[in-house]
């Protein structure tokens, strides 16, 4: 729910025993939540036997003791299926009173994907169905499913298990066209192993919400949930930490992701190391430019005017790093002690030089700093100037373009670099949600030919 900025409208699949229906309405941010659910006697029950653990509302101000009814909760007995592919279907998607009734959020709470009933076949391979959720949500509307237990590392591929389903529902989530998508393991369910959960974003801007800092989210934990009639905070087991712990994927996540038949290309980054193959633009080796191919030009006042490419760089070469320092987070503090014994103008200069300064150090607990040549390059605000970036400027995790089941690489300015290739990534890669902080501030590459004499210039945040 975090990973929406101002969840309003929310259906749920499923959910009869209401512990679902109770964590939404927390929010306050809520105005209807739609519960579809085809069992009503389960409901009735629920709301008898699991009364106040699963479905009690009478701590959160403003609700009601039951959470069924509670006056933005529209409980319907019906089949979830039929209802949302008679109400969002391609040829209505856009009408003036489907759009009143689409959702910020929906969450699939219904049968585990692994459970051999024939019904859950049906829900985890209908591509009907999974059209018209995609059809229901808003453009900026999120997808939320249970995927049942986590995967461990001796797993066979997802396709020929007994989690054949998951694998089926992922790829046709990838197809609709979704444009960022998350899968992380909880283990505070209840449940006897950790359960894994997959969150689907119709826009990629919602990135900015589930990559927030443990700080962030808890500020917006204050800001969003309801207040507690006991005083108590109405989320036990969520907090910025637990949300910060979903960011980068199980190991084994990503091992089982790679045992695809039809393995994904992005797996292959950590074997064959920069290969043109696995960049996609070619079967040899990817070259290489060291800190001697690169030239630093000197004022007569011993200021650094440029960094120029001593020779010709091919598109997509990889720069060399010089030896990485670690400026920590007392260095101002440290010098101020003992600034009447030594001169530390080398140190501030270095810092400054590398675009930091002193109070960025004390804020952001310490800074690594490349003391190569690169360390050197100017930023350039101009798109077409910038000829260096970090990988993550080529790697796109976000594009899926023209509803393809996978994406194309392109830079995050618009369009590929030069000589990019087609190698192709899904948005829901484990593989690299566990590389992409290694490569937004690590491996440097050419974006495009650079020619001999050529100035070196980097876009700040590339």
């Amino acid at each position: 729910m975090f990973a929406h900025s101002n969840p309003k409208r929310v259906a749920i699949i499923g959910g009869g025993e209401g512990a679902t229906l109770r964590e939404v309405l927390k929010h306050r941010s809520l105005e209807t939540v739609v519960m579809i659910e085809i069992d009503e006697m389960m409901v009735k029950e629920s709301a008898k036997h699991l009364y106040p653990k699963w479905n009690g509302c009478g701590d959160f101000v403003g609700s009601t003791d039951s959470c069924f009814d509670d006056p933005r909760a529209d409980v319907r007995y019906e089949d979830a299926l039929a209802w949302f592919m008679n109400k969002f279907t391609d040829e209505n998607v856009n009408d003036e009173e489907v759009v009143k009734e689409k959702f910020d959020v929906i969450i699939m709470d219904a049968l585990d994907p692994e459970d051999t009933v024939a019904f859950a076949d049906v829900l985890y391979q209908n591509d009907v169905f999974m059209k018209s959720i995609y059809n229901g949500l808003n453009d900026d509307g999120i997808l939320i499913a249970q995927l049942g237990g986590s995967p461990v590392l001796v797993d066979p591929p997802e396709e020929v298990s007994a989690d054949k389903n998951r694998a089926s529902m992922r790829r046709q989530i990838v197809g609709l066209g979704y444009q960022s998508m998350h899968s992380y393991s909880e283990h505070n369910c209840g449940f006897e192993a950790s359960w894994t959960y997959l969150v689907a974003c119709k826009d990629a801007k919602c990135r900015s919400n589930w990559y927030k800092n443990p700080a962030q989210v808890d500020e917006s934990i204050h800001r969003r949930i309801l207040r507690s009639k006991s005083g108590k905070s109405l989320l036990e087991y969520f907090d910025g930490t637990t949300m910060a712990s979903y960011h980068i994927p199980r190991r084994a996540v990503e091992t089982v992701y790679c045992r695809q038949f039809n393995q994904p290309e992005e797996c292959r980054f950590g074997t064959e190391g920069w290969s043109q193959r696995v960049l996609g633009t070619g079967d040899g080796q990817v070259a290489v430019v060291g800190q001697d191919d690169l030239a630093v030009t000197v004022s007569d006042d011993g200021e650094v005017e440029s960094v120029v490419a001593k020779r010709d760089i091919p598109s997509l070469s990889y720069i060399e790093s010089g030896e990485v320092l670690r400026i920590p987070a007392q260095v101002e503090t440290m010098m101020n002690l003992y600034k009447d014994f030594h001169d530390y103008s080398p140190i501030t200069n270095f810092i400054e030089k590398s675009g930091m300064s002193l109070e960025d150090m004390e804020q952001k607990g310490g800074m690594y700093i490349s003391s190569g040549v690169q360390a050197l390059v100017k930023n350039t605000d101009s798109e077409s100037g910038a000829n260096i970036g970090h990988m993550s400027t080529w790697v796109s995790l976000l594009k899926s373009q023209n509803n393809s089941t996978q994406a194309q690489c392109e830079s995050s300015s618009g369009g590929a670099p030069e000589g990019a290739g087609t190698l192709r990534i899904s948005p829901e890669s484990p593989v690299m949600a566990r590389k992409l902080p290694h490569f937004e501030s690590a491996y440097l590459l050419s974006l495009r030919d650079i020619a001999k004499g050529e100035e070196i210039m980097k876009k700040p945040g590339h």
